[in-house]
């Protein structure tokens, strides 16, 4: 299948998987709202979400590369899977079992929290750790099937979550409070292992012919320590977040939380279709020597994703409030909370779309070419840039200094990326399409703004986008994207 057709599948099932996002998130806000119980939700899943998502960038990002070239070898990389899915069970099992047996100790470590919150937030832990033991495997399971170009059934059996999670939440929230998240997340990640073990029908398994010490297990295992590293810029934010939130006022995670919720809810329809199908394309061109195709790749893809995030996100920008408001203000979720989210909410717009979006797709090249130890260097100066500015802005503006801290860290990796692996992200070329993007956006909010004022959100969102899309052909942005060359690429 042709990287084309794999990112219209891949994104259309992004977008159903947006719903189910959005209704979890909705259903999470009637219940909790930006309340001290969210709180410990969000601070609860602070450490071990950096380790689940470390996993996602370990096991896409070297075990593609580096197996690619064996896909036709059934042999070897039956010898190498076997091994690969060893250590995983390994990883996964210590994770889970030491998680759940020391639960209570980074909550200590991260917060000032005592007493029956210590209590409540470590139970959330538990559970937490216990699923994001079942993560690193599923993300092993997902990493084979990318490897085969296969994307449509893992990104289908990955809906089970936030199913799962609103179903919970509907029958047991107001009994058993935010526990009934973590119990439907638990049951949901263990039913996707139980479909996604399919996979071992096109790969053999032999645990008796088991080898630790092959080429393959060596080569994963001496990039998994720089790759490691290099994935820690994607997911500690969150605990850096609750250690400085923790003294500051009751809803502050919460705040973070949901404008972070949002942003991901985007960035991931617009960016996941390609960012899942690029890295083995990637892969391939690197193996083939084929420098121009995969630079090119890069840069279209850059320009793809400007092209969609600029417009959004001006939006999001102007029609904040409106849009939190119909989104999550009922039952638990006040009109103050409305009200904080959405002044925040820009921030991690800017930070989150503009600036961590492009990145991602950067962090793409660097693995393909198996550059781990740059990223991971510029990864971890930059983490203790993050926590010694948002300690010093928090304390200063409260929650949204760290939203400043986000922003600034975003874009300092941005800039400090591209320059060094060389990508000219600032061409003139890129530079003009993203001021006509800034213009044509604009434009069509203050003609909405002025002319509809007052008028329904959802009719001046609508005739806002009717403005902007004719106006934009004017400016010829079509073709400074170059989008037909992007799909013309097999």
């Amino acid at each position: 299948m042709s990287i084309k057709k794999s990112s219209i599948i891949v994104t259309l099932i992004t977008a159903v998987g947006m719903v189910f996002t959005v209704a979890k998130q909705v259903v999470i806000a009637k219940y909790f709202g930006t309340s001290s119980e969210l709180d410990s939700f969000f601070v609860a899943a602070a450490v071990p979400s950096v380790l689940g998502g470390i996993s996602i960038g370990f096991f896409s990002s070297s075990m593609i590369p580096i197996l690619t070239p064996l896909k036709e070898q059934s042999d070897k990389i039956s010898e190498a899977i076997t091994s690969i899915v060893f250590f995983t069970l390994l990883v996964g099992t210590i994770v889970a079992i030491f998680g759940f047996s020391f639960k209570e100790l980074p909550i200590m470590w991260l917060t000032a929290y005592s007493g029956e919150k210590l209590t409540y937030t470590a139970n959330l832990a538990g559970y937490l750790w216990i699923i994001t033991g079942i993560a690193i495997f599923t993300y092993m399971l997902t990493a084979i099937f990318n490897l085969y170009k296969h994307f449509v059934f893992p990104g289908i059996v990955n809906l089970f979550i936030p199913f799962g999670i609103t179903i919970a939440v509907l029958l047991s929230g107001k009994r058993i409070g935010t526990e009934s998240i973590v119990i439907g997340w638990l049951f949901a990640s263990g039913v996707m292992v139980l479909f996604l073990i399919s996979i071992f029908k096109k790969i053999k398994i032999n645990f008796r012919g088991l080898r630790l010490n092959n080429s393959y297990t060596k080569e994963i295992f001496f990039a998994s320590i720089p790759i490691v590293l290099g994935g820690m810029p994607f997911t500690i934010l969150p605990t850096i977040d609750a250690f400085w939130t923790s003294r500051l006022a009751e809803g502050s995670m919460s705040y973070i939380g949901y404008c972070t919720q949002f942003t991901i809810a985007i960035d991931t329809l617009v960016k996941n279709g390609i960012y899942t199908v690029l890295l083995p394309f990637l892969a391939e061109n690197v193996n083939s020597d084929e420098e121009e195709i995969f630079w090119r790749r890069i840069i279209l893809t850059i320009k793809y994703i400007y092209a969609i995030l600029i417009p959004v996100t001006i939006y999001c920008i102007f029609f904040k409030y409106d849009i939190i408001r119909i989104i999550f203000e009922r039952g638990a979720f006040s009109s103050q909370s409305t009200k904080y989210v959405s002044s925040l909410l820009p921030y991690y717009l800017i930070g989150g779309l503009l600036a961590m979006v492009p990145v991602t797709i950067l962090n793409r090249a660097y693995y393909a070419k198996k550059q781990y130890i740059p990223f991971a260097i510029i990864g971890i100066v930059l983490i203790a840039f993050y926590f010694v500015l948002a300690g010093i802005l928090s304390y200063l503006y409260g929650v949204y200094g760290i939203g400043i801290a986000y922003i600034a860290y975003w874009t300092s990796f941005l800039f400090i990326c591209s320059k060094y692996i060389q990508v000219p992200l600032m061409n003139k070329g890129l530079f003009a399409m993203i001021l006509k993007l800034l213009l044509a956006s604009a434009i069509s909010v203050l003609i909405v703004h002025i002319a509809l004022s007052g008028v329904n959100f959802l009719i001046r969102g609508t005739v806002g986008i009717t403005i902007f899309v004719p106006f934009a052909y004017l400016l010829k942005i079509h073709k400074d994207i170059e989008i037909e060359r992007l799909l013309k690429i097999k």
